[in-house]
């Protein structure tokens, strides 16, 4: 069973699930003072993968505070965690739901965009999706220069959508750490 959560999708290595939620979970509590019952953090039932739902917080704010605490500290505060994906909406895998609220979220959006997606156990044709999605925005798309990263992570039969400005994929390797 996959679970996905409106909120963060964090990767890690294969069988470093428990260690991740851990470093995570202790990060929004003691550092951005998030209360704990308002942490939900699950096993996506994917390997390398966690979900985590804030209640009452924002997915693409909540990533800039855990990027903003990591820039006025040392890296080493998430050492098993490699990326966060702020999570906004999460629809079932069909080219039809997912392009209609991809669009929805970009809604009044102006400005360079491009998307992104990520495919895990799932075979839809990421053609067909882009051009779903691409073809009712009317905003210039750019690979390399967007001001926006519409992005999809397929999770077999859920799917995540956010659109993320600039700067707000928080990717953390190996020699940041």
């Amino acid at each position: 069973m996959v679970r996905l959560f409106a909120g963060l999708l964090a990767s890690t290595d294969r069988n470093r699930e428990r260690q991740c939620a851990s470093e995570l979970f202790y990060v929004l509590t003691e550092h951005l003072g998030i209360k704990e019952e308002q942490i939900y953090v699950s096993n996506t039932g994917i390997s390398g993968l966690v979900t985590i739902k804030v209640r009452d917080e924002e997915p693409i704010t909540l990533v800039k505070k855990i990027k903003d605490f990591l820039d006025t500290k040392e890296k080493n505060y998430l050492i098993e965690t490699r990326r966060i994906v702020p999570i906004q909406k999460v629809v079932s895998t069909d080219i039809e739901k997912i392009s209609e609220t991809a669009i929805k979220l970009f809604n009044d959006k102006k400005g360079k965009w491009r998307i992104s997606i990520r495919k895990r156990h799932h075979t839809m044709d990421r053609d067909s999706l882009i051009g779903a999605i691409a073809s009712q925005i009317n905003e210039p798309v750019d690979l390399e220069n967007y001001q926006w990263d519409l992005r999809i992570e397929i999770l077999g039969p859920l799917t995540g959508i956010s659109v993320i400005p600039r700067g707000l994929d928080l990717r953390l390797t190996a020699e940041e750490n």
